[in-house]
This record gives C-alpha cells, sequence and structure tokens, in this order.
C-alpha cells in the first residue's frame, strides 16, 4: 500500500496529505491547543494513524542527516556551526515547503488548523517547574534531560537551528544530549553554549550565576553584548557570573567547592557558616529552620547533610552542636540548652 492509499482527509486530500499536513502542525506553536483536533482525527480510521506514522518517519529519517559524519560539525565550536547552520537552514526550508505544499493542496484550500511558517522545525516552549523541597528530573524533546532544584522555573523550545532553555530560578542540572544544533542556556543576563555536556546553572542573586561543567565542552559570554568573545569552562570547577563576566575578588576568580551531589537533596562542606547551610536548607523547608543566637550563626561547621529533609537536617544540627530545638508553627527554633 503507498502512500496515497485510504481514505480522503479534509474536503478532497487523501490521509496520506493530511498526515503530512498534521506533522507540520504538530510540531509548531500551535500543537497544544490543536491536540484535541488531532486524537480525533487519528482515531477516525486506522488509515489515519498508519499515514501519520509514516509522514512522521518520513521526517524524523530527513533529521537524522542532521547528525551524520558528513554534515555534522567536527570540533567544538559553540557560538558559530556555521558549516552545519547552512545546511540545517537550507534543509529545513526546503522540508517545510514540501510540507506546506501538501498542506494547502492542488486546490488551495488549507487544511483546517492554522499553518505557522518555520512549523516544519518547531516546537512549543515547554515550561518545567518545582515545587518548594521538590527535585524533579525532566526529559526533553531532543533527548537531553534537566533536573530542577527546588522552586526553579524553567522553559525549553528548539528549531531547525538551535535549541534553547532559559532558567528564571532556582537551578537546574542540564545533560544536554549530542546534536547538530548547539544548546543554549540563558540565565540573568549570562548566555552558556554547548552541544554535548553536562552543566549545573544556578541563580544566585538577581545579576549573578553560578555555572559548572561537569562534562564535555562549553563556553560563557555575556547576553549583553553578543560580539563578547566566550570564555570556555572548566570540568569541575564551579565559577560565577555576572553578565558573562567571571566575578572577580581581589584579582582571583570566585571559584568554590563543586556542589555535585545537589541533586540527591545532598550538600557536602570542608567548612561553611552554619546560617549560610540553615539558608540553604531553607530553600527547602515547609516551615524555616531560625537560629535565635547571632554567634551561633557565624560558627562554621563541616560535613555532609541531607539538606532537602529540614527536619532531619535540624536534628542533626542540633546532635553536632548539642543545641536545643523548638518546633513552631513558625518555624523550627535552634538554640542553646
Amino acid at each position: 500500500m503507498n502512500d496515497d492509499d485510504g481514505s480522503p482527509g479534509a474536503g478532497s486530500y487523501s490521509s496520506a496529505e493530511v498526515a503530512r499536513a498534521w506533522v507540520v502542525k504538530m510540531r509548531g506553536e500551535d500543537a497544544p491547543s490543536l491536540r484535541a483536533e488531532f486524537e480525533e482525527w487519528l482515531a477516525t480510521s486506522p488509515e489515519n494513524r498508519r499515514a501519520y506514522e509514516r509522514a512522521a518517519g518520513r521526517f524524523a529519517r530527513s533529521d537524522i542527516l542532521k547528525t551524520s559524519q558528513k554534515f555534522g560539525p567536527r570540533r567544538f565550536d559553540p557560538w558559530g556551526f556555521v558549516q552545519a547552520r547552512r545546511w540545517q537552514i537550507a534543509g529545513t526550508v526546503a522540508a517545510a515547503a514540501a510540507l506546506f505544499v501538501f498542506a494547502i493542496g492542488a486546490g488551495g484550500a488549507p487544511v483546517p488548523g492554522p499553518m505557522q511558517p518555520g512549523a516544519a522545525s518547531a516546537y512549543a516552549a515547554e515550561p518545567l517547574a518545582t515545587r518548594r523541597g521538590e527535585i524533579r528530573t525532566f526529559r526533553l524533546a531532543d533527548g537531553s534531560t534537566v533536573v530542577l532544584d527546588t522552586d526553579s522555573v524553567a522553559e525549553f523550545s528548539m528549531d531547525g537551528g538551535e535549541r534553547r532553555l532559559r532558567l528564571s530560578r532556582g537551578r537546574a542540572r542540564l545533560a544536554i544530549a549530542a546534536d547538530a544544533r548547539p544548546f543554549r542556556v540563558d540565565a540573568g543576563a549570562t548566555v552558556i553554549a554547548a552541544r554535548d555536556a553536562t552543566i549545573d546553572v544556578s541563580i544566585e542573586t538577581s545579576d549573578i550565576i553560578a555555572v559548572e561543567l561537569a562534562r564535555g565542552a562549553a563556553a560563557v559570554r555575556s547576553a549583553m553584548a553578543t560580539s563578547s568573545r566566550p570564555a570556555a569552562l572548566r570540568i569541575g570547577q564551579r565559577s560565577h557570573y555576572r553578565t558573562g563576566q567571571m566575578v572577580s575578588d581581589g584579582g582571583s576568580p570566585a571559584i568554590v567547592k563543586s556542589s555535585a551531589d545537589w541533586t540527591t537533596g545532598w550538600s557536602e562542606h570542608r567548612a561553611i557558616r552554619l546560617d549560610r547551610l540553615v539558608e540553604e536548607a531553607n530553600r527547602y523547608a515547609a516551615r524555616p529552620i531560625v537560629i535565635d543566637d547571632p554567634a551561633l550563626a557565624s560558627r562554621e561547621i563541616s560535613g555532609r547533610f541531607h539538606i532537602a529533609d529540614a527536619d532531619g537536617f535540624a536534628r542533626r544540627i542540633a546532635q553536632l552542636l548539642d543545641l536545643e530545638l523548638d518546633r513552631r508553627d513558625d518555624g523550627i527554633r535552634l538554640r542553646r540548652r
């Protein structure tokens, strides 16, 4: 059975032609609003579903070319991708044009539902968020994964030329899948670019971003000046940036210990002030932990702490420092005995 077999779709269009139009539309920005209509069309007949699967398969096979050795970039170039993007753009335009012809048909009447320019390779932005106390893993449409820390918000989108995640609050760990398209991370006024890497990104303050590269290669630059020279990240260093520039103190970069354990809810420190550690734990706590004594707050502490478990964390701190715990409706208070 060939692609043009089957009962007609909308008007005089075959199920194959309508299927090709749906492939375009379900990759566009209007996909969520069209989902019910699309599912109804699929359920109308088995041939509709088979036609859609064939059309989607052909579309996916055309995408494989983007990661081939012949066309794919041979080295890490986070801001260029000139050669790769040239054929990507040409291929995307050709695919979109071909699918658009099938969608419109010979008579010029469009298949029901809006058609967006560039929809052949455009995916609607996907909102990602976690509640207080929650650490959650999301799988993205390109095969990458992102772990969001407590009370974090991000948004992912991609098209034929670029994958993009914007972190607007909190912290994220990105395991970026290998792809010909660059992966851009926007956090505050700082931009990180990679293609196959694992990166931690954290919004520390309104203008300070912490970045740590765990695997692969990545570079950082300012979002305010697109012509600025990107700086390569080094594996294992957690550095702070303001608008793409590393924050320095007396000429020495502000680099702190790795925070590799945070995705499990644990935090390890050689020496940290108690008030800073409690502040970290309070990001997960339903009831805040309060230190009554300023002298106690400045005391340094070392160890590995399960900060995502506020009650357990408070009990351990009380045991280590021989403190008294006073649980109230408005918080858990740590005070000297």
